[in-house]
């Protein structure tokens, strides 16, 4: 280190190389990533960082870095792929009505009687209910705003205000 020079053995003009560059945007990427409440941009900065830290790795000859991060870039890749293909599922099936006769399959069948009461306001909501008969049947309440449940769709009212 020569004397006045706290930085270690290069100059003040060669402070920022290249590399350096390249390392600070990679740690501001991994910070940003860091920083996201959401996953697409969570995942858009992950795979920035995993970008330059690969560039970093392979200017400054560093391979743990270098093969972290070319690991990590296919995972990442990945993941913002599922996540998007899902939002463009969610987005196509907004417009259609969906199909649940699947529950048939899974739920247990109970039957109730005219008028009876299946939730009241105030029990913890821990079902859904399936209406599997003819016609349309009137939920009101308390609990639910008064809407009509047709045949084949489940019903999802909260029953906690």
């Amino acid at each position: 280190m020569t004397p006045g020079n706290k930085f270690g053995h290069r100059p003040w003009k060669e402070l920022m190389t290249l590399v350096d560059i390249v390392g600070w945007l990679a740690a501001a990427f991994t910070l940003a990533a860091y920083s996201m409440r959401t996953m697409v941009p969570l995942r858009i900065a992950a795979i920035g960082a995993n970008v330059a830290f690969i560039i970093f790795g392979a200017l400054d000859a560093t391979l743990p870095i270098l093969a972290l991060h070319t690991a990590l870039l296919p995972f990442n890749g990945y993941r913002l792929w599922e996540i998007l293909r899902g939002i463009r599922a969610a987005r196509a099936a907004r417009g259609t009505d969906p199909d649940f006769s699947w529950l048939r399959d899974v739920a247990t069948p109970t039957a109730y009687r005219d008028g009876a009461h299946v939730f009241r306001k105030g029990d913890p909501p821990s079902k859904l209910y399936y209406i599997d008969s003819l016609g349309r049947h009137a939920l009101r309440g308390p609990a639910c705003r008064p809407w009509l449940a047709a045949k084949g769709r489940p019903v999802a009212c909260r029953s906690r205000l």
